[in-house]
């Protein structure tokens, strides 16, 4: 009789350990996306304001090549990625919606939700990189 009091007590206790943990995920998923609606460091694209001066021009080359290319900035999030290159800046890029779905664990590929773009401080140009 006491072995099936320890049993249904543990029992009890992973239960409840159980709930207070997925509940407790669960309020730091949703803490993360009303304040940080756009993932860890991701600005967005078109607010000039967000960024350091000496990312500014970088940022502007970003958004016209992006309309050159028929694409709309204003969907876009961006965040630095540090480089040890002096002369290259890079920025990681991705859609707004797309960020929205893989934050809720969705899989799937990028295709073009997400791209690396590098600007050369040295020839004024970007290049754009797709993640595959």
């Amino acid at each position: 009789m006491h072995i099936k009091y320890i049993i249904f007590s543990i029992i009890i206790l992973l239960i409840i350990t159980g709930f207070i943990y997925s509940l407790s995920s669960y309020k730091i998923k949703q803490n993360y996306m009303t304040n940080n609606q756009t993932g860890p460091e991701y600005k967005p694209l078109a607010d000039l304001t967000g960024f350091p001066e000496g990312q500014q021009e970088a940022i502007e080359a970003i958004i016209a090549e992006l309309r050159n290319k028929k694409e709309h900035p204003e969907e876009f999030l961006v965040r630095f990625k540090p480089d040890q290159t002096a002369s290259k800046l890079i920025f990681e890029l991705a859609r707004k919606d797309y960020l929205k779905i893989k934050d809720s664990n969705m899989k799937g590929g990028s295709g073009d939700n997400e791209l690396m773009a590098i600007y050369d401080l040295v020839d004024k140009k970007v290049s754009f990189f797709y993640y595959q």
